[in-house]
């Protein structure tokens, strides 16, 4: 007789039953997924699209707190804070004092004890401390400003010498031009203009003579404030308008960049003359001198030796560096060198030292020679070594 199977066929209904209600639970869960992550999608597409709207705000104008730096803030126009930034390779560019009388091995021989110090670039002074032009310029004698067979150096035939030594060296130097304008410090106004004209077609004049950028102070400042951007802005467009090519390198001091209501007028005109330097010329570039006495082993008679050796303090190296801890931010922002501007090869090399210190490598270095009634000659160029002379020390 066949046996009755009927509780196998009950478990076996059960576990049917039981395996539709699981598949029904896994098919809930999937549902329950898809929509998950179709919730997350549409809120990841309204969150991007919120903060597009802010990035606009930003870069239409709205300023940001930077801390007490600035660091570009956007500005009108619709173009953010990265986009007036143009980042710029270091330049490490040594003193090139324009000297009467050299001929064209003397230039490069002077040039390649630059290259061989560690500079990769030079910057030219165009002008001593008085003003007056160290080479002959066809601007200078239109204006009446120098007069005719100077004997003055030709600029464009010592950038040409530097740029050979430079070749010798393996390298493909970098020559700016430095020019300190005065048309600010005119109080009247049309001496101002007819400064300012002469100004303008001097840098002009200099880099169509091969220059490849055209450092610049002397614009007008107070304190950390630039008062009227927009005038400087004017020059740089009158500077341009003369010479559609020319490279410009605007300086202000540190503090300018240290003030962060100047971030907007900073990122115009870093758009405007393409690239910004810090002017350390404000800075205290004094130091003091004392002698000590070192007594050494004895001699052969047993007596000790005495050795005097002159001590320097500078006080260059500690203003900039607390200028550079200052303006870290806006360093990167812009690419900033700065200007060494001092007559003191131990001056130079303590803010160098300075500047290396806080990973800033880009550096103009630079100074005024002192007016001679017949130019510069080769004893009035300083020695350019980024380091201190062998007989002087610095104070630790």
């Amino acid at each position: 007789m066949a046996q009755y199977h009927a509780p196998i066929q009950y478990k076996h209904r059960k576990t049917k039953r039981r395996y539709g209600r699981k598949r029904l639970h896994i098919n809930l869960t999937v549902a329950f997924v898809v929509m998950f992550v179709v919730a997350v999608t549409v809120g990841t597409i309204c969150l991007g699209n919120h903060l597009k709207h802010k990035v606009a705000a930003i870069g239409t104008g709205d300023d940001f707190d930077t801390g007490g730096d600035t660091i570009g803030t956007g500005e009108a126009g619709g173009q953010s804070a990265s986009d007036a930034a143009q980042k710029h390779d270091d330049v490490r560019s040594g003193c090139f004092l324009l000297v009467k009388g050299e001929t064209d091995e003397m230039i490069k021989q002077r040039a390649l004890r630059l290259f061989d110090s560690g500079y990769d670039s030079v910057t030219i002074p165009l002008a001593d401390s008085a003003h007056s032009l160290l080479y002959a310029s066809d601007a200078a004698v239109a204006l009446s400003r120098q007069p005719e067979n100077t004997g003055l150096p030709d600029l464009s035939r010592v950038i040409i010498d530097i740029r050979e030594a430079g070749a010798e060296r393996g390298l493909s130097p970098s020559v700016n031009v430095y020019y300190d304008l005065t048309y600010s410090d005119q109080t009247d106004p049309v001496l101002s203009e007819a400064t300012l004209l002469y100004e303008t077609a001097v840098a002009a004049e200099a880099f169509s003579l091969g220059a490849d950028e055209v450092l610049l102070t002397g614009f007008p400042v107070s304190g950390n404030t630039i008062p009227d951007p927009d005038a400087i802005l004017s020059v740089i467009d009158r500077m341009k308008s003369s010479s559609p090519d020319i490279k410009l390198i605007a300086a202000f001091p540190y503090e300018v960049f240290a003030n962060v209501d100047m971030s907007a007028p900073l990122d115009m005109l870093s758009r405007a003359a393409g690239r910004l330097a810090v002017d350390t010329t404000g800075l205290d570039w004094s130091y003091t001198e004392r002698t000590e006495t070192d007594y050494d082993a004895a001699d052969e008679n047993g007596e000790p030796v005495k050795t005097d050796r002159v001590v320097r303090e500078s006080n260059i190296y500690g203003e900039l560096d607390r200028a550079c801890a200052s303006i870290k931010s806006s360093v990167s922002l812009y690419s900033l060198g700065f200007v060494i501007l001092s007559d003191e090869p131990y001056n130079q090399a303590e803010a160098i030292d300075a500047l290396f210190k806080n990973g800033i490598y880009s550096f103009y270095a630079v100074s005024f020679p002192a007016p001679t009634p017949d130019g510069p000659t080769d004893t009035d160029t300083p020695d350019t070594d980024d380091a201190p002379p062998a007989d002087t020390e610095s104070a630790d």
